[in-house]
């Protein structure tokens, strides 16, 4: 279970919090009274896990030369840890739901 959170980048949740905050901050300014409690959590929260899944699958076709970069070699597909197919299809998956 532990590489689909790493591919979607929530153990390092900076550019998490890049979207969700300003999210928030406009959620607020537009929503009515009533509205703000309800999309105020999730939309942005939608938000930063389709960029998540865009992140998981830029890692599919970067896997061979993120293996021989340092940074970037703990990766789960890069590390081998996670399959490309089963990637790409998580990634779907997430894509999917966040749209649906």
């Amino acid at each position: 279970m532990r590489p689909y959170p790493e591919l979607l980048r929530l153990d390092r949740p900076v550019g998490t919090w890049l979207l969700v905050v300003p999210g928030w901050i406009a959620v607020a300014a537009l929503a009515g009274p009533g509205d703000g409690i309800v999309l105020g959590p999730l939309l942005p929260g939608y938000g930063a896990l389709s960029g998540g899944a865009a992140c998981g699958l830029n890692d599919v076709p970067d896997a061979r030369f993120d293996a021989q970069v340092p940074r970037t070699a703990g990766r789960p597909v890069a590390s081998g840890r996670l399959a490309a197919g089963r990637a790409v299809a998580f990634c779907g998956a997430v894509g999917t739901f966040v749209r649906w």
